[in-house]
C-alpha cells in the first residue's frame, strides 16, 4: 500500500518564490519474510528565481527483503536472511546556467544508517546481514548542452564511506572497515555530439579501490572502462529505419567486477531496427 502527497506554493517575487513540501507512507508484507512501514518527508525551496537556484531535504526510512535468490538459490542462499531496514537523510543544492549553452549543477549530501545489511560474503559464497552500517557521502551532477543541442555533456560523481558500525566480536577486525566490494569513489563522463542523422557518444567510467576481505586487507583495483556508440535515424515514406554501433571496453582495459573472474574485453555490437 502506498500513499503519496504534495503540496506548491507560489508567490510573486524573485526570493523565496516557491515551496514544495511532500510525504509518503509505504506498507510492504512479505509472507516468508517480515513487513514494514516507511514514510518519508522533504521538502523542496527556491531560493532565486534567476539560475533557479534551490535546496532541497529530506528524511525517510527504507525497507529491502532478501530476492528469492538470496533465500532460496541453492547453495549460494541464506535462508536465515533478515530485511534489511534503514533511516535516510540528504540535502542539496542545485542551480542552472544558461551562459554558453543551458547547464545544470546539483550537489547531493546523503547519510544512512542501516540495520541488518544485506552484503555477499566472497568467503562463503553466500548473503549475510551485518549489524549496523552507517553510509556517507557526496554527489555531484552536471549537465551542459550546447550549440543549439549539438554538442551535450554530463558528468557524475559519487563519494561513500560505507562502514561497519558493530563489532561481531571482541577484537573484530571488520569494525569501521568500509564495506566489501562498495568503492568510496565512482565517476562517469558522458559526451555525445549530435550531426544529423547521427549521435556520437562516448562514455567513460571510472571505478575506484573495492574491498574484497572484511579488514580491508584485501582488494580489488580500481578501473577505467570507456564505451563508444554512433547512432543514426532515416526516415523513408512511413517507415523509421534505427542504426546503432556499439564498441564497449574501447581501450580492451582489463578489470574484474568480482575476484578471480574477468570481465569481457573489447567488444562490438550492431543493430538495426524498423518502426512501421
Amino acid at each position: 500500500v502506498y500513499f503519496s502527497d504534495e503540496q506548491q506554493f507560489d508567490v510573486q517575487r524573485s526570493m523565496f518564490d516557491k515551496i514544495f513540501l511532500f510525504g509518503t507512507f509505504r506498507y510492504d508484507e512479505f509472507s516468508d519474510v517480515d513487513h514494514a512501514l516507511t514514510p518519508k518527508a522533504g521538502i523542496n525551496v527556491r531560493l532565486l528565481k534567476e539560475h533557479d537556484l534551490r535546496i532541497r531535504a529530506s528524511v525517510g526510512q527504507s525497507f529491502r527483503v532478501p530476492s528469492f535468490n538470496d533465500m532460496y538459490y541453492r547453495g549460494f542462499s541464506n535462508p536465515d536472511l533478515k530485511p534489511e531496514r534503514s533511516t535516510n537523510f540528504d540535502a542539496g543544492v542545485m542551480f542552472q546556467a544558461v551562459e554558453g549553452g543551458h547547464q545544470a549543477f546539483e550537489a547531493t549530501y546523503f547519510k544512512m544508517n542501516a540495520v541488518n545489511k544485506i552484503l555477499f560474503d566472497p568467503t562463503t559464497y553466500l548473503p549475510v546481514n551485518i549489524g549496523e552500517s552507517s553510509s556517507t557521502g557526496l554527489e555531484t551532477t552536471y549537465r551542459g548542452n550546447f550549440f543549439d543541442g549539438i554538442l551535450a555533456v554530463n558528468a557524475h560523481y559519487t563519494l561513500t564511506d560505507a562502514r561497519k558500525k558493530n563489532q561481531s566480536s571482541v577484537g573484530d577486525s571488520s569494525y569501521d572497515r568500509q564495506l566489501l566490494f562498495i568503492p568510496k569513489h565512482t565517476a562517469n563522463v558522458q559526451i555525445s555530439v549530435q550531426m544529423a542523422p547521427f549521435v556520437v557518444s562516448m562514455t567513460h567510467l571510472i571505478v575506484g579501490t573495492r574491498y574484497t576481505s572484511e579488514d580491508n586487507l584485501q582488494s580489488l583495483p580500481a578501473y577505467r572502462m570507456t564505451d563508444v556508440t554512433v547512432a543514426g535515424r532515416f526516415f523513408w515514406g512511413n517507415l523509421t529505419l534505427t542504426a546503432k554501433a556499439e564498441v564497449s571496453n574501447a581501450m580492451n582495459v582489463d578489470y574484474e567486477v568480482f575476484p578471480y573472474y574477468p570481465m569481457p574485453q573489447r567488444s562490438y555490437r550492431a543493430t538495426i531496427g524498423m518502426e512501421f
